[in-house]
Parts: structure tokens; sequence; C-alpha cells
């Protein structure tokens, strides 16, 4: 089966700066736009494409393999049986081969412009644990910037290395979206980070788990995920979301019973208030 063959991380040499995983369940319509988004920077040398194909029953396999065929240094290609959108990040994580690494839907992109930008800023950046960004939301008529502290009464300095406890304290922050962050890669392996499989929307864990154990971050004023908002039948369409109820119900329920079972081995208040507030807004908007 092929995901057995992914069940232990891989320990080679890290060789690339960035790796970005690329989750696609029938994309076919969508997955060109989001690779060459990548494809097109002039720091390709830096970057690993790992492109999951999570049981497709259009050409998305097809075309992940054509550009793997003609990027071999870049682009990679995991074909698994479909077990929804945690079973691709838990499928790619032990295999990649970037210093940090970073998560692109398939129907979505990056600004290319700004991915250069992004790989020197990371290459600046010394082992930091969380890296926080902009990104843009595209409507079919107009897009807007979504940046980091949007939620904050403050602008932390951009370049420098905060210890996250700052953050905590502060409260300028309630929380982080899954468009914004990219983390060190060994920080995730380090606490043997994984999602829930079979159900959709744990992306929301991708913002919660490693909050538990990040001890750096750092903030970039660089606008770099593009976040297609007009896409009909995303996940995010409220009649969607109506539809998938009990699926948004069993993430939350995950993430307040790993919060129960793993806040007391905090030391820091303030990192336990600021994770059990993101469970309460995630309970407010389940009930």
């Amino acid at each position: 089966r092929a995901l057995q063959v992914v069940v232990r991380y891989n320990t080679a040499r890290i060789m690339k700066l960035l790796s970005i995983i690329v989750p696609a369940y029938n994309m076919e319509a969508y997955l060109p736009q989001c690779v060459e988004s990548i494809l097109r920077t002039p720091s390709l040398a830096a970057v690993e494409i790992v492109v999951v194909n999570d049981g497709s029953k259009d050409k998305t396999l097809r075309i992940a393999r054509q550009y793997a065929e003609r990027y071999a240094d870049t682009v990679r290609v995991i074909d698994k049986p479909n077990g929804n959108y945690g079973s691709t990040i838990n499928a790619a994580l032990p295999v990649v081969r970037g210093e940090y690494v970073k998560i692109l839907d398939a129907d979505d992109c990056f600004d290319t412009p700004s991915l250069a930008k992004f790989l020197e800023f990371l290459r600046n950046m010394q082992g930091v644990d969380m890296v926080v960004t902009p990104y843009i939301e595209c409507y079919k008529r107009k897009s807007y910037q979504v940046s980091y502290n949007i939620y904050s009464r403050k602008v932390y300095e951009v370049g420098k290395v905060y210890d996250i406890e700052q953050i905590f304290e502060d409260g300028a922050i309630r929380f982080f979206m899954m468009h914004s962050v990219c983390y060190r890669t060994d920080m995730l392996r380090r606490i043997n980070y994984r999602q829930s499989e079979g159900i959709s929307y744990t992306d929301q864990e991708w913002v919660f788990y490693p909050l538990f154990r990040v001890q750096t971050i750092a903030f970039a004023d660089i606008a770099l995920y593009r976040y297609n908002v007009a896409r009909d039948g995303q996940t995010m369409d409220e009649k969607v979301q109506m539809r998938s109820l009990a699926q948004l119900v069993a993430v939350t329920e995950g993430m307040a019973h790993y919060f129960v079972a793993n806040a007391r081995t905090l030391k820091s208040e303030s990192r336990v208030a600021f994770l059990r507030n993101i469970v309460a807004d995630r309970v407010r908007i389940v009930c």
C-alpha cells in the first residue's frame, strides 16, 4: 500500500531550503497554475515541490508526473489512496528534504515574485521555528491582503526573531491562518506532527498543534500565498461547511481533547491561555 512506504521519517541530508507540500484531489484544472507559480521563481534550486495525489479520479496524477519528469530536481510526486487532506500531509512530511516546509493547496498559488523574497528571508532566519507572512484572499473580482497583524494592536518588527512567549503574552494576535505559516521541518519531526485523516478542515490543526512546542517566531512582510476564495465547492463555502458540520465538529473535538491532555505539560500560562482561546473560538464556530 502507498501509505506504508512513508511511516518513517527520512533522515537523509537536508538538500533544499523550502519544501512545499501540494495536496491534490481532482485538481486538474488548478494544479498547473499552482505548480508553475513556484517553478517560475529564479530561486528554484532552493525549492522542493511535493505533490501528493490523494486518489484523484481525473488527470491530476498525470499532470503531476509530467512536471516531475520535466523538473526532476524540483518536483516529486506521492500517489496514494484517498484519505482526505490530513493524510496527504502525513504522507509528505516524513520524506520532505527542505529545512522549512509550507503547505500550498492545489487550487491556490504563490505570488511568484514574492517567493524569491521569501526564500531570501528564510536564508537569514538561522533556524527559527515558525515564520508568519501576510497572504492574499482572491475573489472573482477583487483581491485583499490579510496581514499577520490583522488581529493585532501592534506590528511586530519584520525580520526579528522573537521568543514566541512574548507573542502569547502580548495578546495582540488571537490565532494564525494556514496560508500564513511556515515551519522548520525538524521542529515538526521532533514533535512527530500528524494530522487527522479521513476528514476535512484539518488545516486548523496545522496552526494549532505545533504551537504547543514552537519556541521562536519571525514575521515577514511578504504577501506570498494567494488564497482562491472564488472556487465553487471549496470546503470554506458556507453551503459545503453546513453539509460537513460533523467534520468541523470532529476537528474541534480533537483539538479540545489534545488541549486537555497536553496543557498540563506546558510551563507558560500565557501559552496555555492562547491555545485555550483558539479551542474556545472553534467551539463557538461549530455550536
